[in-house]
Formats: C-alpha cells, sequence, structure tokens
C-alpha cells in the first residue's frame, strides 16, 4: 500500500492498525469503541452519541477509533472511523494512543465494557485490561462511559476497574443508583462520578395502530423484545407465559426481534434461537409468535417500536445497571414489564412500569394480563414513563455530555501546557489556603 497517498488509509504492520488522515479542521472529540456495522449494543449507543453531540455544533467532526475484532465482523467502516484498534492485540492500544496524541483531538470518550477490549487473564476473567495501556500512554484527557458496573466483581475485575477510575478524568454512568457501586467497590471519589441518562431517540408520544399496518398486524395486540439475542434474555420464560396469556387476549402477538449475539453466534451458533423455535411449537404458538431474525437500522427498529403496545424484558441478569433497549422502549412511551434488574429498577420506579422476578413465567402472565384487561392502567403508565424519559432523548444527553466536555477540556488546559508538561505552579499560590483548597 502506498503510504503517501493522502486519500488512502495507512497500515501499520507491526500491529496492523489503520489509521486515516485528519482534515485539517478544530478541536474533536474522539470516541473508543466498537463502532457499526460491528453488531453489538455499544456500536449503536456510539454512533447515536457522537451524532447528536457533532449535532450541537460545539465540536469539529468526531474520530472513531474502532475496537475490531477481524473474527466478529472483517467489512468496511464508515468514513468517521478514523482507527482500527485491534481488540486482542495489545501493541495496538498504544498505537492507538499515539494516534490521539498526535492528532488535534481534544478528550478522548471511551465506552467501557469489559467484554470488548482484550486481556492477558484466562478466558472468561473478562477484565478488559488492554484499554489501561491505551490510557496509560494518552496524553489528552479522557472520560469513560460505564456500560457494565459490577457489584460482585472478581479480583481481576476489581483491579481494572480501579485503575480505570484513576486513569479517567471522570466517569459517567447511566443510572442514578449506581454511584455508590463505584465509591464503596472500587473506592472512586464521588467527584470524579458523572450521571447522565441512557440517550434515546426523541419522538412524538404516537399510537401504534399506523405502525402495525406496516407489518401487517392491524388488530393484533403487539408484544415485543429487540436486541441482539442470547440466553440471557430470558425469552423461554415468556414464551412459557404465553399459553395462558393467548387463551384470554387471542388478539396477541409477540415479537422476537434482533440477530443473535456475534460472540453467541461464534461460539454456540444458534443454539439458544432452535431451542425458543422448538419452546413454539410445544406451546402451539406458531400464531402467536414472530421472529425477526436481523440486526435492525434506526429507522426500522423506530417503526417496530411505534407498532408495539408491551414491551418485555425478561432479563436474567439482574446485575445489569443499564438496558439501552429498555431506555429506547421507555423514549416511545411503552408499557414496560420488565425483571428487577438494578436498571429496571431505577427506570421504572414510581409506577413507570411493571417489574417480575426473573425465570417466573407465571408472574409474566399475570403483569400481561394486569396491563391487557386494563386498558387505563396501562395508559397510566405510558404516560409516566413518557414524561420520565424527555430527559433521556439525544438532544438533553448531548447537551449533558458536551458541557462535561468542555469542562474537563478546560480543567486539562488549565493544568498543562500545550507540550503535555506540567505547568509550574507560580510560587504565590502554591499554599492551599491561598487558591481556597481546604
Amino acid at each position: 500500500m502506498n503510504f503517501r497517498d493522502p486519500e488512502r488509509p495507512r497500515v501499520s504492520r507491526r500491529v496492523s492498525s489503520v489509521t486515516l488522515p485528519l482534515p485539517p479542521r478544530g478541536k474533536r472529540i474522539a470516541y473508543l469503541s466498537t463502532y457499526l456495522p460491528r453488531e453489538c449494543g455499544l456500536s449503536t449507543f456510539t454512533r447515536d452519541l457522537s451524532s447528536a453531540v457533532d449535532t450541537l455544533g460545539v465540536f469539529s467532526h468526531p474520530t472513531i477509533i474502532a475496537v475490531h475484532d477481524p473474527d466478529i465482523y472483517s467489512g468496511p467502516y464508515a468514513h468517521e472511523v478514523r482507527f482500527l484498534l485491534l481488540q486482542h492485540d495489545r501493541n495496538s492500544y498504544a498505537q492507538a494512543a499515539t494516534f490521539v496524541n498526535q492528532s488535534d483531538v481534544a478528550l478522548v470518550n471511551v465506552q467501557h465494557e469489559f467484554g470488548i477490549f482484550g486481556t492477558d487473564s484466562p478466558r472468561g476473567t473478562w477484565d478488559g485490561t488492554y484499554v489501561l495501556d491505551f490510557l496509560r500512554a494518552l496524553r489528552k484527557p479522557a472520560v469513560v462511559t460505564l456500560h457494565t458496573v459490577l457489584e460482585h466483581p472478581n479480583p481481576r475485575q476489581a483491579a481494572a476497574f480501579r485503575e480505570l477510575g484513576k486513569l479517567s478524568a471522570r466517569l459517567v454512568v447511566m443510572a442514578g443508583n449506581v454511584s455508590e457501586i463505584l465509591e464503596r467497590v472500587y473506592r472512586i471519589p464521588a467527584e470524579k462520578i458523572f450521571f447522565i441518562h441512557h440517550g434515546a431517540p426523541d419522538v412524538p408520544f404516537h399510537g401504534s395502530d399506523y405502525f402495525k399496518r406496516v407489518f401487517s398486524l392491524s388488530g393484533r395486540e403487539v408484544l415485543m423484545t429487540f436486541g441482539l439475542l442470547s440466553p440471557n434474555k430470558g425469552v423461554e420464560y415468556v414464551l412459557d407465559a404465553l399459553p395462558e396469556v393467548v387463551a384470554k387476549h387471542p388478539e396477541v402477538i409477540y415479537l422476537i426481534v434482533g440477530a443473535t449475539h456475534p460472540v453467541v453466534r461464534k461460539e454456540a451458533g444458534e443454539v439458544y434461537r432452535k431451542m425458543l423455535r422448538r419452546r413454539v411449537r410445544e406451546h402451539k404458538l406458531n400464531e402467536h409468535v414472530r421472529f425477526v431474525n436481523q440486526y435492525l437500522t434506526l429507522n426500522q427498529l423506530i417503526l417496530f417500536l411505534r407498532a408495539t403496545n408491551i414491551y418485555l424484558a425478561p432479563q436474567l441478569d439482574l446485575s445489569q445497571y443499564v438496558s439501552g433497549t429498555l431506555a429506547y422502549a421507555a423514549a416511545f412511551g411503552k408499557a414496560i414489564i420488565a425483571t428487577g434488574s438494578r436498571y429496571a429498577q431505577y427506570l421504572l420506579a414510581d409506577d413507570r412500569g411493571l417489574l417480575v422476578p426473573a425465570r417466573d413465567a407465571r408472574a409474566l402472565a399475570v403483569a400481561l394480563e394486569a396491563l391487557l384487561g386494563n386498558p387505563q392502567r396501562k395508559r397510566d403508565v405510558e404516560e409516566a414513563i413518557y414524561i420520565y424519559s424527555r430527559a433521556m432523548t439525544w438532544p438533553s444527553v448531548a447537551s449533558q455530555y458536551a458541557d462535561l466536555f468542555r469542562k474537563v477540556i478546560a480543567e486539562h488546559n488549565g493544568l498543562f501546557n500545550s507540550a503535555g508538561a506540567v505547568k509550574p505552579v507560580p510560587r504565590r499560590v502554591q499554599k492551599s489556603e491561598e487558591v481556597g483548597v481546604a
């Protein structure tokens, strides 16, 4: 490949990372994450967040540093992806930091989930320690958005998370009931923790009848679960609840929307989906269940959500502290029935939805009857969650991120000179009492 051609990617043969030349513009934000079209919830989140912040016009167009695993996705990326960080190549993390340090990027927003970063730890440890190499080599401030917060981490995860907290300028959490975990379990100072809702599209409060016609579902009562399919979704418990439900409400249809999670597909194939299909046949639910086995575009997802009457989140992992699927359902004003994960408890408090125990088909059937058999209660829940979710729309969330980014950049510029060295503190203000610091 011709390294001198500015229009073509530059490939580092040593680490097989790809960089593209940045246009000569002002300061910008870089986002380190998986990225579309790689099938991953963080990919969608990063696309939506970076686009929403860009729309504000506060910063130059975003730079994406895409965490890349060729065993999961090997195709091309969009033009905003300027660097491919090879997930399982430790050298690539330092290379990515060098790329940022030599660019006009003013701040890096890292989307953090243990499983998307490489590690030398034993298989199944899921501590993602390679990202710490990136942060140690980085000379720009980093704001880390946390997509997983474990209350009971293994020792390697706990050590990695504490180091992550030390190397970050701020940590963003997406539920207000998890900050105390960061302080108690990981000893992260409260002043480093910043709460911003998980973002979601800003859509009007709208009935579903028109959109049902798009899917030939007129006259049906539509239940839906969406997202990358894995055994943790708990969909089989909904299927076990449906015979009782459809006996009273034969108009009910359950949409199971989303492709199988690529990691699950890689390691186990379609075993889980096949099990669900068998369960549908065993319960004689062929007229009441529909599978949509694809990774949806945003526009497709919007249509499905608008056609939905009740959103179901029968998640088995109750430690889950944030859920993009729940955030989206809330923003669309959907009546939600969910198992009591930490995030669901936070989001659906004050009668904004119904909580049920995990692995309990009978409880799901009772909750469905509580809404299907009482339209006024269903309407009250829809209105409550829609009103609450106005603070979760991307324009609101992007403004909060932009304010945080500007604050952190200003703090960084006040502490470091343009070469990245610490500025000397003038002698006349070295004493803490002279600058108002206790």
